[in-house]
């Protein structure tokens, strides 16, 4: 199987000038497993340093390299047949085999990973093994002792029985095709515990629906909404989500499903199981939240601020006022992630009707060409904002312009196909609250950048 990826530059940087001999005299780990194997010679032993993750801590970490050109003779250079030896020798010493994956703007690297307890391997895949030593058949693994910190063997180890199959395994014309395991990362706003991507052949089901994707991920969403997971989607790539509790699914949309493993018979599913950062309130997606509960958790992120306290001392929203122009474009700044580049900027405006505590706002959103002022020199700030005057920031903010990708006295368009809003805000007599710039806000924090597959919240930063 020949794939072509850009190598990855960490790797590269390190092994750019590596001589080919064993360091520090050590003996390599993996060759207890590997000395078997006819073809291939044990080359490059490199040790790393020691580091900490979010959610274990390594306390070995190597890096090793085997000239397989010997093998790869024999085998015509087929890399799949390469590696086999290797593959085989982990799995007969124990070890759980499962894959991971590196993103390309094009296609994926595909890797090898072998667990057990806290001992992995990973093998390297060819683009990113042959490129390196300039010469082919080189084959390198990574070698890992991880520590949970929570005790016992490493976080990242391979759950994949507890993942979708159950929920799919009734749909006729599929089968599982492999599962991806991706490593546990920390986002702005919650910590990802597990991560996979399951791809399905849809073969069988292709031929009782024809070609139409529709069709196609309508038994898997079907089978998400039975088990009781709530929908969002589809976004603009065509991708639907789904989340219980801290479970998450992403359907990919079709363009993404095929270009992911070039070929038009696979749906890919990505699961996520969530955790909160400490410090911000828990979010039940199973149900609606209130505005209150959506202002609160947009205060502890740092991106609303009340009025004043209440007399139990918690923050006063006064959610049923409507809210002004200053508020809108602070409500913009900080959704963009600005608002410490706005106050630490000394901003030149032509108004002279600006708060104090807006200068910083609306000094950056006016430079950089986000808003625009009522007159010559007056702002308007203390006027009252529209529905579609707060939704264009809030699409300017995801990335999308106006006048090109919607018109900014109907923006609901826009947000109702998003899925932002649900129509409500097409009606001008409607009047327009402080609530529903939360609720809008937070529906806006879970949607991709135009362009892209990264959400807004993740492009912010706990303050």
């Amino acid at each position: 199987m020949k794939r072509t990826v850009s190598i990855l530059l960490a790797l590269c940087m390190l092994l750019a000038c590596m001589p080919l001999t064993l360091a520090a005299d050590k003996a390599p780990y993996s060759l207890e497993y590997l000395e078997n194997i006819d073809g291939a010679e044990y080359i490059i032993y490199t040790d790393y340093p020691d580091e900490d993750h979010t959610t274990y801590t390594l306390t070995q970490r190597t890096l090793e390299a085997y000239d397989a050109n010997e093998l790869a003779e024999t085998v015509e250079y087929d890399w799949e047949k390469i590696v086999e030896p290797f593959m085989e020798a982990f799995k007969e010493a124990g070890f759980k085999e499962s894959y991971s994956f590196v993103p390309d703007s094009e296609t994926l690297v595909y890797r090898y990973v072998y667990r057990l307890d806290n001992e992995i391997f990973t093998i390297y895949a060819e683009a990113e093994s042959e490129p390196i030593l300039e010469r082919r058949g080189v084959v390198f693994i990574l070698h890992e002792h991880r520590i949970d910190k929570n005790g016992g063997s490493s976080s990242t180890e391979d759950r994949s029985d507890a993942y979708t199959g159950s929920l799919f395994a009734d749909i006729r014309g599929i089968s599982l095709y492999k599962v991806y395991a991706y490593e546990p990362m920390e986002k702005s706003s919650y910590k990802v515990l597990q991560r996979t991507l399951e791809v399905y052949t849809v073969d069988g089901l292709m031929a009782s629906v024809g070609n139409e994707w529709d069709k196609i991920i309508k038994p898997f969403r079907d089978a998400l909404l039975d088990a009781g997971y709530a929908e969002s989607g589809p976004s603009d790539t065509g991708a639907y989500t789904y989340f219980k509790g801290d479970e998450y699914f992403s359907l990919l949309g079709e363009k993404e499903s095929h270009d992911l493993q070039n070929t038009t018979n696979r749906v890919s599913v990505k699961h996520e199981i969530h955790a909160p950062l400490d410090g911000l309130p828990e979010i039940d997606f199973t149900r609606p939240l209130t505005a209150q509960e959506a202002a609160d958790w947009l205060h502890a992120y740092g991106l609303f601020a009340g009025v004043g306290d209440n007399e139990d001392g918690t923050p006063n929203y006064d959610l049923l006022r409507a809210p002004n122009r200053f508020e809108g474009i602070a409500m913009l700044v900080r959704l963009l992630g600005k608002e410490d580049e706005a106050f630490a900027g000394d901003w030149e405006n032509p108004f002279t009707d600006v708060d104090d505590w807006a200068k910083g706002y609306v000094g950056y959103a006016y430079a950089n060409g986000l808003t625009y002022g009522i007159s010559d020199t007056e702002f308007g700030g203390k006027t009252e904002i529209g529905a579609s005057q707060y939704l264009t920031f809030v699409l300017r903010a995801l990335g999308y312009k106006d006048g090109e990708d919607f018109h900014w006295d109907s923006a609901w368009e826009l947000t109702d196909k998003l899925g932002i809003t649900d129509g409500t805000y097409n009606d001008p007599t409607r009047p327009f609250l402080r609530g529903d710039v939360v609720a809008i806000s937070f529906n806006a924090l879970f949607q991709n950048i135009k362009g892209t597959n990264t959400k807004l919240i993740d492009t912010l930063k706990v303050r």
